[in-house]
């Protein structure tokens, strides 16, 4: 894929997410239990993958969580759903908080939507801040290059997070894929 195939891309998921956003009105439904806030690659416009990042943050994130998933239960607008309490069973990179996953599709495009319930969202402001002060579009480019070729490769989020990416390439100058996948090998 071409740098350009792959902002055409990036582009097209994006347009999905807001079409999910729109039609669920799942930020004015979470507001309803707390303050929502869109962190991740659609906060800095570096979508790839069809997921969203959304933090509720409330005085007791517990009671939130559960009263928010009861609600979009009966509401019906998604067609699967998983509840992960990380408070109790905390689980290594992982947030200390309690978790909503929803499962969707636009299309043939299959989606989640990772809602974390926590206390604060200080630490991913802060993240986001860092990188959009350092965002140029070469590289912004990079960015979605290695996000494409993670994919591409068939590498779990989790062994290579969009959040290991942005500093691979803006703190450490990492230019070539080998060089990122060295690093987290």
């Amino acid at each position: 894929m071409t740098t350009e195939e792959i902002k055409k891309y990036s582009k097209r998921i994006k347009e999905q997410a807001d079409v999910i956003l729109k039609e669920t009105n799942l930020m004015s439904l979470l507001g309803e239990f707390g303050t929502p806030h869109i962190i991740g690659s659609y906060a800095m416009d570096l979508m790839y993958n069809p997921d969203l990042d959304i933090i509720v943050t409330s005085k007791d994130p517990r009671k939130s969580s559960v009263e928010a998933l009861a609600k979009i239960v009966e509401m019906r607008i998604f067609p699967k759903l998983e509840y992960g309490d990380f408070v109790k069973f905390k689980r290594e990179k992982r947030p200390e908080g309690y978790i909503i996953v929803l499962k969707t599709s636009v299309g043939d495009t299959e989606w989640e939507i990772e809602v974390w319930f926590l206390p604060s969202v200080e630490k991913e402001e802060k993240d986001i801040a860092h990188i959009r002060s350092h965002m140029t579009p070469e590289i912004k480019s990079k960015i979605l290059e290695f996000k494409y070729l993670v994919s591409k490769n068939n590498i779990s989020k989790h062994s290579i997070s969009s959040p290991a990416i942005y500093k691979a390439v803006i703190d450490r100058k990492i230019e070539h894929f080998d060089e990122l996948l060295k690093l987290y090998s």
